[in-house]
């Protein structure tokens, strides 16, 4: 909770490994006015912070080579979105289309099915913009129709 207080990503990354951490989480940082987008999977015994330099996708398991060692339960789910979400990539789909995708074989990227077989069905999509001073993030709820939420906010730097 308290990497979003963090001033910059350098601080958060720092505040990330030195932090007693229990459980295995992925988080995705990003930062207006800062050009990186970090990848960083952490578990109670290692910290994995990754530059994000081209497209990539992932589906809430450990990836980076610094933690694929660690013993981890891949759920159909995660495995089957990380697989068909590689393919989309690598074929240069846009990543809502991504998102929305529900092809494949296994479990579906975009799951909307009553009977899902693990109840891990998808609740919204969201695509963020960042740039060097703003945030345009929207929130798609439904495959077939335009954003439910769309945000605009524009940074100044302060003079402190």
């Amino acid at each position: 909770r308290a990497v979003p207080d963090c001033p910059t990503l350098d601080s958060a990354t720092a505040l990330i490994r030195s932090a007693k951490r229990s459980g295995a989480f992925h988080l995705t940082l990003a930062q207006v006015g800062d050009p990186r987008l970090l990848s960083v999977e952490f578990t109670s015994a290692v910290c994995s912070v990754r530059e994000v330099s081209a497209p990539a996708l992932h589906a809430n398991h450990l990836v980076h080579e610094e933690t694929t060692c660690v013993p981890q339960i891949v759920t159909d789910s995660s495995g089957s979105r990380q697989k068909r979400g590689d393919t989309l990539v690598i074929e240069g789909c846009d990543p809502l289309a991504i998102l929305r995708d529900t092809a494949g074989p296994g479990l579906p990227i975009r799951r909307d099915d009553p009977e899902d077989p693990d109840n891990e069905n998808t609740l919204a999509s969201a695509v963020f913009v960042i740039e060097a001073d703003s945030l345009n993030w929207s929130v798609y709820d439904r495959v077939d129709e335009p954003a439910r939420f769309h945000i605009r906010e524009r940074w100044v730097k302060s003079a402190y």
